[in-house]
C-alpha cells in the first residue's frame, strides 16, 4: 500500500470520528445556548460573578455528565457555541454592510464613499 492510500485511509477515519463527535457535542452546545435564554446579566459584568451564571453552569455541568462529555471535549462544546455566535455576528454585519452600501450608492449616485465631497453632502441636504 502506498503512502497516499494510507494517508487517505487515516483521513477518512479521522473525519468519521469527527462526525461522530459532532453528533454528540452539537446537542450539548445547543443546550448551552438555550441556557442563555434565561437572560443572565450582560454588559458591565467583568470582574463580577453573577449568581445567575452559577446556576446555569451547574445545569451545563450536569448535561456534560449526562452525555459523558470527555475532559478535552468540554472545550469543543464551547467552540461550537462560539462558532454559532461568530456566524450570527458575521452574517448580520455582512447584511448590514450590504444594505449600507446599497443605500450609500443610491444616495451618492454610485460614488464611492471616499469620493464624496462636501458639495455632494450639501446638495443632498438641500434636496
Amino acid at each position: 500500500m502506498n503512502l497516499q492510500k494510507v494517508l487517505d485511509k487515516q483521513k477518512k477515519v479521522v473525519e468519521g470520528e469527527h462526525r461522530d463527535q459532532l453528533k454528540r457535542l452539537v446537542p450539548v452546545a445547543e443546550f448551552a445556548l438555550t441556557l442563555l435564554s434565561a437572560n443572565p446579566p450582560m454588559g458591565d459584568i467583568t470582574n463580577t460573578q453573577p449568581k445567575e451564571y452559577e446556576a446555569l453552569a451547574l445545569k451545563l455541568q450536569q448535561r456534560f455528565l449526562d452525555e459523558n462529555i470527555g475532559w478535552v471535549e468540554r472545550y469543543e462544546v464551547f467552540k461550537l457555541v462560539q462558532q454559532a455566535v461568530d456566524f450570527l455576528k458575521v452574517t448580520t454585519l455582512d447584511h448590514l454592510e450590504k444594505s449600507f452600501n446599497f443605500a450609500s450608492n443610491k444616495l451618492w449616485g454610485g460614488k464611492d464613499l471616499m469620493d464624496v465631497k462636501m458639495q455632494d453632502i450639501d446638495n443632498v441636504l438641500k434636496g
